[in-house]
Formats: structure tokens, C-alpha cells, sequence
């Protein structure tokens, strides 16, 4: 262990070679799935084309912008298409490694944290799909960093990040709000914990502002891709509430 600690990066390093070999293992082991094969067929289309398409369905079109750009460069096929998902959970894994540091100050925290999500099968698998949710993952978490970053310095690059990355969020996937209600919630709690001066500062309503006021763009088909999932009766595959 005190190897370990003295050798921090060389022992990130080893942890992220290992995922990356146990997901590359697995990654052509099954066949493309619907929901993989309806992101293949997306972008098969222009961005603007995938904006399109996916506003018929439930998921916002970041996800599918990106891959669009990752397989103009290597390719519509089963690896390609799986891989951007592997490169975005090594990212979210550094995130986890930068957070558990910053917070805890101890390595073998953060050592302990990175190694726990290397051997935990749903990353892994995941990392393996061509879906949207590791691209998710690596946002909060970033995003999540940014925040606890932006909080104890007060510098304005990591409040415009944090801002950035929400927005970015809700346009790859709609689920991350709840991330960042648990921001919410976590402020409250160092507000009435004496650990914050206050709730409602100037750079938390700013980026919150910018947020959502460019998200604004995308929020009428928000409205109505939830409207359609929710209609009883409209031949969407989750049915009506018993």
C-alpha cells in the first residue's frame, strides 16, 4: 500500500489499463442490442437530421451528436460504435479519482474509490454499450468536481464549467437532473450546517440562469417527448400505470 501511494499515478494508470482490458474483453462479446441498433441508425443522419429523429423518441440528441463526429472518424461498425462509451467512462473514472482526492486529501481513498468502480460490472458494462449513460456519468461527475471546485476557490472558470456541463446534461440525458438536485440539496445542507454563508449566491443563480436559459432551445420537445411517454394507450413500449 505505501508503494502505492508513493507511485499515485503509475497506480491510476494500471487501475484505468485494467478496465480498459476487462471492457475490450467484453466489448464484442454480445450483438448489438435495439437500443444500439436505433443509435447506429441515428447517425446514419445529419445533426440536424439527428435532432430530428430523436426529438420522436425520449433522449435529448447530445449523445448522438457526439457519436456522429466519433464515427465520421472511425467508422458506423459494432467497435466504434462501442468505444466512445469506453473513452467516456475512463473519463468519469479520473473524475471520481480527482473528487475522492479533493475532498478526503488521501490517496488511498481515492485509490480504493477508482479500483471499486473498475471492478463493478455495470461500469463495465456500460463502457461496453453504445448508449448514452457513460457520457452521462462523465458529466456529473465533472460536473460534481467542478461545483465542490468552484465553492472553495470562488473562481469563475470552475462556476462557467459547472454551467457548462449541467447544460450538457440535460441534453444528453434527462435523468441527470436528479444529479443535480442533489447539488441542490448538498448546498442546503452546508447552508444550514454554518459551512456556507448562503444559499442564493451570484454564481450559483448565474449558472443556473445561462443553464437553463440555452436549454430553453430543447425544452418544447422535452415537454413533448414526456407528454408521449405518458399518454395511455399510444403504443410506447412503457405502458400505463396500474
Amino acid at each position: 500500500l505505501a508503494w502505492v501511494q508513493r507511485h499515485e499515478y503509475v497506480s491510476v494508470a494500471a487501475i484505468l489499463v485494467g478496465f480498459t482490458t476487462i471492457a475490450l474483453g467484453n466489448i464484442g462479446r454480445w450483438a448489438i442490442w435495439f437500443d444500439e441498433g436505433y443509435t447506429s441508425y441515428l447517425v446514419r443522419f445529419d445533426y440536424f437530421g439527428i435532432a430530428k429523429e430523436t426529438a420522436s423518441d425520449v433522449h435529448p440528441p447530445l449523445y448522438y451528436w457526439a457519436l456522429k463526429t466519433w464515427v465520421l472518424l472511425f467508422g458506423n461498425h459494432e467497435l466504434a460504435l462501442r468505444t466512445l462509451s469506453l473513452v467516456f467512462m475512463i473519463v468519469a473514472m479520473v473524475g471520481v479519482y480527482a473528487l475522492i482526492r479533493r475532498i478526503t486529501h488521501s490517496k488511498s481513498s481515492a485509490l480504493l474509490a477508482l479500483l471499486a468502480i473498475a471492478v463493478t460490472p455495470i461500469f463495465v458494462h456500460y463502457a461496453d454499450e453504445a448508449r448514452m449513460y457513460a457520457m452521462a456519468s462523465a458529466i456529473v461527475i465533472w460536473a460534481t468536481y467542478a461545483l465542490y471546485r468552484g465553492e472553495h476557490t470562488q473562481e469563475k472558470k470552475w462556476w462557467w464549467l459547472y454551467g457548462v456541463l449541467v447544460f450538457c446534461g440535460m441534453l444528453t440525458h434527462y435523468y441527470t437532473a436528479f444529479a443535480w438536485l442533489t447539488h441542490w440539496v448538498w448546498r442546503a445542507v452546508e447552508v444550514r450546517k454554518g459551512r456556507m454563508r448562503r444559499f442564493w449566491t451570484k454564481p450559483w443563480v448565474t449558472v443556473h440562469a445561462v443553464a437553463v436559459g440555452v436549454f430553453c432551445f430543447w425544452l418544447p420537445i422535452m415537454v413533448m417527448q414526456v407528454g408521449v411517454v405518458q399518454i395511455a394507450g399510444n403504443g410506447f413500449w412503457i405502458g400505463p400505470i396500474t
